[in-house]
């Protein structure tokens, strides 16, 4: 996406929010320079990531899968990113299941898509099952990416019915 697009999309959301009165094209592409300069190793890893995904034709996730990859430099980072996220949530289910097997026989995982998790317990273990989660999420994170901070990684919801979250 170059930076006119970019511009024009920010500028679009600021309407649909009801700031366009806020956001003029001037500002928009200051903060598109100043995203830029601030995090410019972030900008050059994912523009390298493109490249690289580009003439390889695959993209290698942090836990070494290849992918094959066949899009446009800009979707590189969302592969990597998304492929990252199944290989965490693999571990954590892996690592989830066996515990929950020993210490609550009656939770099982009912579905997971794409960084959420579904369980099922009894109403009394639900709390108890919610902290189990919260740690090995936290654990198989902290695993992968030591240096990261936990600040609102989770966000853990208890309901009696599937429909209700969120």
């Amino acid at each position: 996406m170059n930076d006119g697009n970019l511009t024009d999309r920010i500028i679009e959301e600021a309407r649909k929010v009801g700031l366009d009165h806020l956001m003029t094209r001037n500002r928009a592409q200051k903060g598109i320079q100043t995203f830029r300069e601030r995090f410019s190793t972030l900008s050059n890893w994912k523009k390298q990531l493109g490249i690289t995904a580009l003439r390889q034709r695959y993209i290698t996730t942090h836990f070494g899968r290849k992918i094959p990859f066949t899009k446009g430099e800009y979707s590189a980072p969302c592969y990597w990113a998304q492929g990252t996220e199944v290989e965490l949530m693999l571990h954590l289910i892996i690592a989830l299941g066996a515990k929950l097997k020993a210490d609550f026989p009656e939770t099982h995982i009912k579905m997971f898509l794409h960084d959420e998790l579904i369980l099922e317990t009894p109403k009394e273990d639900a709390h108890a099952v919610a902290e189990l989660l919260r740690t090995a999420m936290e654990k198989v994170f902290i695993w992968r990416f030591p240096q990261a901070p936990l600040i609102n990684l989770l966000d853990i919801h208890i309901n009696e019915c599937w429909g209700n979250l969120k």
